[in-house]
């Protein structure tokens, strides 16, 4: 039943992405279509809806959530949604924003400037002033970076520097994850551990 439950939620998550799309391209095609059949010109719609703008094929403001296959709740936000204009499996997004929380209680709070859904790849793909907040006090801070959306996995290709109570880290690579109901913070290439004296 659990298996059930997670690919039904993984469909509502893909499906409350692309469905809005779709609808907007037949929305705008219709209207178009009947626009030209009236005037000969082609007129493009400026708005559908409160939240959909079809003269770019932009949903501002949209918010999913979903459950990974390992249990994790995922959430996502963003200022504005649109498909990529040379690969229709690529969504982008502005501003984004994403929690994970995972089936053990840990919270991780993610924001970035920019950032791209890969259906092939079933990742949202971050970039630009990425922050990482950990609620057991850790925050990271990084160019780039990687979420699962089907399990509990970030990764960030590049290098990465943190802050918290233990003191200050650097690395090369950092991964977390979660294997047989264990959380795994772990970093990788060149790693370096400043610890802070407590006061």
């Amino acid at each position: 039943m659990l298996a059930f439950d997670n690919k039904y939620s993984n469909f509502v998550f893909l499906a409350k992405i692309f469905l809005p799309i779709l609808a907007l391209l037949l929305l705008s095609s219709v209207f178009l279509l009947s626009k030209y059949a009236e005037t000969g010109k082609i007129i493009s719609v400026t708005s559908i809806g409160s939240n959909v703008s079809s003269s770019n094929q932009k949903i501002t403001s949209p918010i999913y959530s979903g459950l990974t296959e390992d249990g994790s709740k995922l959430s996502f936000s963003s200022q504005s949604i649109s498909p990529s204009l040379l690969n229709p499996k690529l969504i982008l997004a502005n501003t984004v924003v994403i929690k994970l929380e995972t089936s053990l209680g840990k919270v991780y709070n993610v924001s970035a400037k920019k950032g791209r859904y890969n259906d092939n790849a079933s990742t949202v793909d971050l970039s630009g002033n990425v922050i990482v907040q950990i609620s057991d006090g850790y925050s990271f801070y990084t160019n780039q970076l990687s979420t699962h959306v089907k399990k509990t996995l970030i990764t960030s290709p590049g290098s990465i520097t943190g802050d918290g109570p233990l003191g200050f880290i650097e690395a090369g690579q950092m991964v977390i994850s979660q294997i047989k109901n264990k959380h795994l913070l772990t970093f990788k290439n060149g790693v370096k551990l400043t610890i802070t004296p407590n006061e």
